[in-house]
């Protein structure tokens, strides 16, 4: 693929032409999908990733995050419940 200048993208240049047209199309970004719990292989279906690197990036991250909402829960639910930390 090429630029609207003829030329081949650079760099970061095609994921950010890719996310740019994903944005106007309506179509949700890899970080939504990964929360939702998309599969690697269906980032990779979904972003045209011919490597599950990138899919697994998006994973972790939204894993992580998930894991830090369900710890901060937890201290939640032992501080209401006046349960010393062990």
């Amino acid at each position: 693929m090429t630029t609207e200048y003829g030329k081949a993208f650079a760099g970061d240049g095609f994921g950010n032409w890719f996310r740019d047209r994903c944005a106007e199309a309506g179509v949700p970004g890899a970080t939504r999908a990964a929360e939702a719990r998309a599969t690697t292989s269906e980032l990779m279906a979904m972003f045209g990733w011919q490597s599950p690197k990138q899919a697994k990036l998006y994973a972790r991250a939204a894993n992580r995050a998930a894991m830090g909402v369900h710890a901060s829960d937890k201290l939640q639910q032992q501080k209401q419940n006046k349960t010393p930390v062990p």
